[in-house]
């Protein structure tokens, strides 16, 4: 799994040239606002634009992420807490609706047409699911 995300990060034209290349390179039929996202994670440098973040650091954080066990985390959540999924995004659905199960309070919804990044993809419908739950507390 950390050599996908090796390759991918491996995969970017660095530096970028422009905002506009950023915007281009990650955008995707399944994501069409992740250019949006990565435009503010650049920054300007001398040479053209490249990520906020270094590689390395990245890659460290993503390897404790998946080497954690969150159970025992959840399991101490006394608040309510909703845990949404863009249905286009690469991530679990069956992990994120174990998650909203174990959490003492938790409750899963799925954002249709929106990618990892679901506030960018589809704002009103990430409003339409978080609004009421907010309002309920």
């Amino acid at each position: 799994k950390m050599q996908g995300w090796r390759d991918w990060f491996a995969s970017w034209p660095l530096p970028f040239q422009s905002l506009a290349e950023v915007r281009c390179f990650f955008t995707a039929d399944d994501s069409p606002r992740d250019g949006d996202y990565f435009i503010e994670v650049m920054r300007e440098a001398e040479d053209g634009y490249r990520p906020l973040f270094a590689f390395d650091q990245m890659l460290q954080s993503l390897e404790d992420y998946t080497r954690y066990d969150y159970a025992p985390d959840l399991d101490r959540v006394q608040c309510p807490a909703l845990v949404v999924k863009g249905s286009l995004s690469s991530q679990n659905g069956d992990d994120m609706r174990a998650m909203a199960r174990r959490l003492p309070h938790g409750r899963y919804v799925e954002i249709e047409g929106a990618g990892h990044v679901v506030h960018y993809d589809q704002p009103e419908r990430w409003r339409a699911a978080v609004e009421p739950f907010l309002l309920e507390l």
